[in-house]
């Protein structure tokens, strides 16, 4: 689409200008707040902005001594990076130090606020022996180039896999090329350069609300881009918001900043909610963004974990928005995708964005480089995803493991009567304890969070990080815990209901 290229063109010539103007008469001012930050900064911020990344009171006590004393050490962006991603981050470490054990320990933590999934880990990690132990791979993953430089986006066998993999899961109904492809290292690092490339500093994105905690930080800790929350004004979390709750968000957002509207972020299937969307629903939503032209994403790292749905297009409830929508445009759809979820692996830290869009290519052809895979691994991963009846056993696997993990999770919530969404995608469940709540605020959702984790030692994600409007939600992940543990989760809600109610 030459038309759509060429506005595309003009109208970022035409934002580049005003936004120069803009930063030299600002620069002076930017400078004198720069010069005075540090004798601003009290130990109240800092413990705010930092502290729960500092490991000692005495680490905190030099840092406040440096800023208060000797300047700035830190840019603006530093200490936006200091500030944790998000508000349980600091008790991570308390669950890891001392799990839950069914044998040995209990009393011991059990972290259902992290969205891994480990059902099917030890097969992934077989599969990727295996392609090592193989002759026929050295030449490739051992040569020597594998070890030199190649394309940013990803070497032309690992982005054919990516297409033929997308083709055949993702969107069946929709033909990918491997020139569409661009892989990083890992879909947080997809996001970072995607926003990077289609939004400015204040510019801000429309995600539907409740959407995955990390948005806001993933957004927002390199390139400033604000989360902007839509809420579906009939309440229903389980509805994408209308057109004119979409019309609302953005001009409420027009007004609380600088920057503009540069893109809506949607997640099929849904995390935290563990849903998919009505195809028509979210086609109205896809067609709304582009009809606009500002940029749709379309985050579907899930779509290959969908467990209560069968996987072909003519029975499945899920329908990729590439597949959505007529006519692909310079504004997307961006499809999202990597091995964090479905493959179970999301410390091999590898994703990929599909997108027809040429703009976008070319920005992502250079940014790419600061998060490219290695060269040997991108040739292991090439191999796994060739491998499409190895692929499709351990999908059939992974989904009946799934499965089995929700249905123990919704039998011991329906047992102690406690409301719920039932999930049919994804690695968790939506818990509403709102009712329970002695007043609708999330200053009683913290409590009764906190009373979760001191008293009980468990750990849920609290809907207030998912931007969730209702007090009284939590998220509740259950790929990454054995059976036993999630039995003991829920009669640990119910404890900690019981001392809530108590206080």
């Amino acid at each position: 689409n030459t038309t759509g290229v060429n506005q595309y063109n003009s109208k970022f010539v035409a934002r580049s200008l005003a936004k120069k103007l803009y930063q030299r008469s600002t620069r002076h001012c930017v400078s004198i707040q720069r010069s005075s930050r540090s004798k601003m900064v009290s130990e109240e911020e800092v413990n705010y902005e930092i502290g729960q990344r500092i490991e000692t009171q005495e680490d905190a006590a030099v840092f406040i001594k440096a800023e208060t004393e000797k300047g700035t050490i830190l840019s603006e962006r530093g200490y936006g990076a200091c500030k944790p991603p998000f508000s349980y981050w600091p008790y991570f470490l308390r669950c890891a130090n001392r799990p839950f054990d069914a044998t040995n320990d209990r009393e011991g933590y059990i972290n259902l606020a992290v969205a891994q999934n480990f059902l099917a880990k030890q097969d992934v990690q077989d599969k990727v022996k295996e392609i090592c132990k193989n002759n026929e791979n050295d030449a490739l993953i051992f040569g020597l180039e594998a070890a030199g430089y190649d394309n940013m986006k990803g070497i032309e066998r690992l982005r054919k896999a990516f297409r033929n993999h997308a083709n055949r899961i993702i969107s069946p109904n929709f033909a990918w090329h491997e020139d569409d492809v661009c892989v990083s290292s890992g879909v947080g690092a997809c996001i970072d350069n995607l926003v990077f490339a289609i939004a400015d500093s204040n510019d801000f994105i429309l995600i539907p609300a409740p959407y995955y905690p990390a948005f806001t930080n993933d957004l927002g800790v390199r390139c400033r881009v604000r989360a902007v929350p839509v809420y579906n004004s009939s309440g229903d979390v389980t509805v994408l918001p209308s057109l004119e709750d979409f019309k609302r968000a953005e001009e409420n957002a027009v007004g609380e900043g600088e920057g503009m509207c540069r893109a809506l972020l949607l997640t099929n299937p849904n995390n935290p909610l563990g849903i998919i969307y009505e195809p028509g629903d979210y086609r109205r939503c896809v067609d709304w963004a582009l009809e606009r032209q500002i940029h749709c994403i379309s985050d579907e790292v899930y779509a290959g974990s969908i467990y209560d749905s069968e996987m072909n297009a003519k029975t499945r409830g899920f329908i990729s928005a590439a597949e959505l929508v007529e006519e692909h445009t310079p504004y997307g759809p961006h499809i999202l995708t990597g091995l964090s979820k479905d493959f179970c692996a999301s410390g091999y830290r590898v994703g990929a964005i599909l997108t027809k869009s040429k703009p976008v290519q070319t920005a992502l052809s250079n940014v790419s480089y600061f998060c490219a895979v290695p060269g040997p691994f991108q040739h292991v991963i090439a191999a796994m995803l060739e491998d499409e009846v190895w692929v499709d056993e351990l999908f059939s696997m992974n989904r009946t493991r799934l499965k089995q993990s929700r249905d123990v999770l919704v039998a011991s919530l329906n047992e102690k009567k406690i409301p719920h969404i039932v999930p049919n995608a994804g690695l968790f469940i939506w818990i509403d304890l709102s009712n329970e709540l002695k007043e609708q605020t999330f200053e009683e959702e913290k409590k009764l969070w906190k009373i979760l984790f001191e008293e009980t030692h468990l750990m849920l994600t609290p809907g207030k990080d998912a931007k969730n409007k209702k007090p009284g939600t939590f998220r509740a992940c259950f790929a990454a815990t054995p059976f036993e543990s999630l039995k003991v989760a829920i009669e640990r809600i119910s404890t900690g209901l019981e001392m809530y109610r108590n206080l």
